[in-house]
């Protein structure tokens, strides 16, 4: 649509794409037909024309499918391996990126104090004769009760238990 000072070939009254969005029709007729990037992507500038223009989020960050304007850093307690992600994974239990943020992998995820891990992929575990309380510390196993022992490291699976007939466990 032109006016008197401008020409009816001028795009002047035309409205671009938002941010996260791209128009790849030209004479789109609304807001409609302007697309979503792809989750795991981002598009920080209005009025792009292409797939294309959505770029992939960097390592440590995310976006998801509707919300494409700008990836945003993992949140503390996860991480994201690699590029174009549309989520971040969870530490393992009783581990903590001790408040960082936009992590890009599991080694960001430290156990919490007195916990140790027992391979790379495993949740931190408490030291044999411990198990974790609600607060995630080790405290330890009540009289009566057992986990793991010197020559047989402690599993993630088997806290504290009732030692069997014939054995005793005392704190």
């Amino acid at each position: 649509k032109g006016s008197a000072d401008k020409p009816p070939t001028s795009d002047a009254y035309c409205v671009q794409c938002p941010k996260g969005k791209f128009g790849a029709s030209q004479g789109a007729p609304s807001i409609e037909l302007c697309a979503d990037c792809p989750a795991g992507r981002e598009n920080r500038f209005p009025g792009k024309r292409s797939i294309d223009d959505c770029k992939p989020c960097a390592e440590g960050h995310f976006s998801v499918y509707g919300e494409t304007d700008k990836c945003k850093p993992c949140p503390q307690d996860e991480y994201a391996l690699g590029k174009q992600n549309s989520f971040c994974t969870p530490c393992p239990r009783y581990s903590t990126t001790n408040g960082a943020t936009g992590s890009t992998s599991q080694d960001a995820c430290t156990c919490n104090e007195a916990l140790f891990r027992v391979s790379r992929n495993e949740e931190c575990v408490c030291d044999a004769g411990y198990e974790p309380n609600e607060e995630n510390e080790c405290v330890r196993c009540k009289d009566g009760q057992s986990k793991g022992s010197a020559d047989k490291p402690p599993t993630s699976d088997a806290y504290c238990v009732q030692c069997p007939k014939g054995k005793f466990g005392a704190s």
